[in-house]
C-alpha cells in the first residue's frame, strides 16, 4: 500500500471540516487518491458517500477526473506496465482421493500452458507453489 502524509495541513481546520475522525479520513482517502493518480494508477478510487460537502465534491470529482483520464488513456492504446488490465481466467480443478487431477475446466490446459491428456492424473501438487508447501500439506492431512 502506497505511504500517506503523515498530517493534515492545518489551514483545512479554517472550513471546519476536520472536525470528524470520519472527515480526517475521507481527507485521507483524498491525499491517496491523489498519491495513487501521480503514480499513474487511475483506477483507484475514493468510495462514495452520501456527504453533499466540500469533502463529498472534491471526491466525487476527483473521481470523475480519474475516469475521464482512465478512458483517455485507454482509447490512446496506452497500457501502464504497473497497471496493465488482464482478463482473469478461473480455473477449476476435481481431485481424487489421492489430490490427482482427474477432471478441469476447459481454461485449465490454456492457463498452464499444457496439453489437456497432461494433466489427466497428475498429482495436483505439481502445481502448488513452494512457499505453499506447509498449508497444502496441512490440507491433505486434515483431509485423510
Amino acid at each position: 500500500m502506497s505511504a500517506l502524509p503523515h498530517s493534515i495541513p492545518s489551514n483545512l481546520h479554517k472550513y471546519n471540516i476536520m472536525d470528524t475522525q470520519q472527515n480526517q479520513q475521507r481527507i485521507k482517502a483524498i491525499y491517496q487518491m491523489l498519491f495513487e493518480m501521480a503514480t499513474g494508477n487511475l483506477a483507484f478510487r475514493i468510495i462514495k458517500t452520501d456527504q453533499n460537502d466540500e469533502v463529498g465534491k472534491l471526491s466525487k470529482m476527483l473521481t470523475n477526473l480519474a475516469g475521464q483520464m482512465h478512458d483517455i488513456i485507454l482509447r490512446s492504446g496506452y497500457v501502464n506496465p504497473r497497471y496493465s488490465y488482464q482478463n482473469l481466467v478461473q480455473t477449476t480443478f476435481i481431485l481424487d482421493d489421492n489430490f490427482m487431477i482427474s477432471n478441469f475446466n476447459v481454461h485449465v490446459p490454456e492457463a498452464l500452458y499444457y496439453e489437456s491428456k497432461e494433466l489427466f492424473q497428475v498429482d495436483f501438487e505439481k502445481f502448488i507453489a513452494p512457499q505453499s508447501f506447509d498449508i497444502w500439506n496441512q490440507k491433505k492431512w486434515k483431509s485423510h
